[in-house]
């Protein structure tokens, strides 16, 4: 509608609790003016901002009774497609504007520490796509998304400069965007290409600190593996079925594109795995899939043996169904190199199976 309804009994009853918020509406086969999106300030009850599909951006300081347009000093008669009132300073608040219906193709997106009453312009290196929504991170202030007709960007200086989330997502308009507070799952909606999930705990970690941005390569937290003997295996009804390829997602940064070499060691420092990834700038994720190379397969041997207590059986390393000779449990080492000889290096445990218990009869 063009005003503001609030409710006060869950949504039961309804009260308009604004004037005419739009430029009066147009009609047409497609008429419009109406309020299109709505955000109450975290930070101060009553702070409400409002944008309609008319162009108009209002802000209100006394929950809805009285409204003051804020939109003047920016480009007219666009879409707002997005107003969101910021968690971290009580005056900031961004818009999001979109011109598409009127063959305007240009990336609108606007900063405001003053309660709308000044505007910046950023986003100034965002490709000219209409944007959709914009979104602040709920544990990061410099952290921010947008997504467009094309995608998602993601800025780590609040909106000054934006790059591209392109990993595993197809080129389409996304239209909302939602960041998990407990998973930090920023989940993608998109317009008929369903719902993308991208984890953005190393994004927030980054933006929290000016020095990880300054490091030449950086190697994110290495989680826990749980091992598992059907690694590579196909079951009895799966038999014609392709075996699943098994990944461990390996995150880190670099400051410089380039080729990263990355090497799996034992603690006795003997090699199991040699690969290569091309990184671009930026956050990248390599892909391990648990196994070793054959050429190092008696040296791992060896160090399975000298670490097994003189009871034990001896160790005896087999092919998987899909060929592969899978890791062990243990506690290992990851190498990362710069073809500029720069290195660094955590630790990856991979944690013996879990043995379920039997039920009692």
């Amino acid at each position: 509608g063009n005003k503001l309804f609030r409710s006060t009994d869950k949504g039961d009853n309804w009260t308009a609790i604004s004037k005419d918020l739009t430029k009066g509406g147009k009609p047409g086969d497609v008429p419009y003016g109406t309020i299109v999106s709505m955000a109450e300030s975290p930070k101060r009850m009553g702070l409400i901002y409002i944008g309609t599909d008319d162009g108009n951006i209002q802000v209100s300081k006394d929950g809805g009774y009285n409204f003051t347009l804020i939109s003047e000093k920016l480009p007219q008669n666009l879409w707002v497609s997005r107003v969101v009132a910021s968690k971290y300073a009580e005056g900031r608040v961004y818009a999001s504007l979109n011109g598409y219906r009127n063959d305007d193709f240009s990336a609108y997106l606007y900063k405001s520490d003053d309660y709308g009453q000044n505007w910046q312009k950023i986003g100034e290196n965002l490709p000219g796509e209409p944007i959709n929504v914009v979104k602040e991170d709920p544990k990061t202030e410099n952290l921010i998304y947008v997504g467009n007709d094309h995608g998602v960007y993601v800025s780590t200086n609040q909106g000054k400069t934006f790059m591209a989330m392109t990993n595993g997502l197809p080129t389409t308009p996304v239209h909302d965007l939602l960041i998990h507070p407990r998973d930090n799952d920023l989940v993608i909606g998109t317009h008929g290409r369903s719902i993308y999930v991208a984890n953005v705990e190393n994004l927030q970690k980054i933006s929290n600190s000016d020095s990880l941005l300054n490091k030449d390569l950086f190697l994110f937290n290495l989680k826990p593996i749980n091992y598992s003997e059907n690694w590579g295996k196909i079951s009895a009804d799966e038999k014609y079925d392709p075996v699943k390829s098994e990944e461990y997602s390996i995150p880190f940064y670099v400051k410089k594109a380039g080729d990263i070499t990355f090497s799996l060691l034992t603690n006795r420092r003997f090699v199991l795995k040699k690969w290569n990834k091309t990184a671009h700038e930026g956050i990248n994720e390599a892909i391990w899939d648990l196994a070793i190379d054959p050429a190092f397969v008696f040296d791992y041997e060896m160090s399975l043996n000298g670490q097994r207590k003189s009871s034990a059986p001896v160790i005896k390393l087999e092919k998987a169904d899909d060929g592969k000779i899978y890791m062990k449990p243990g506690v290992y080492t990851l190498l990362m190199e710069t073809a500029e000889g720069k290195k660094i290096e955590k630790e990856i445990e991979i944690k013996a199976a879990e043995r379920k218990s039997k039920r009692a009869e």
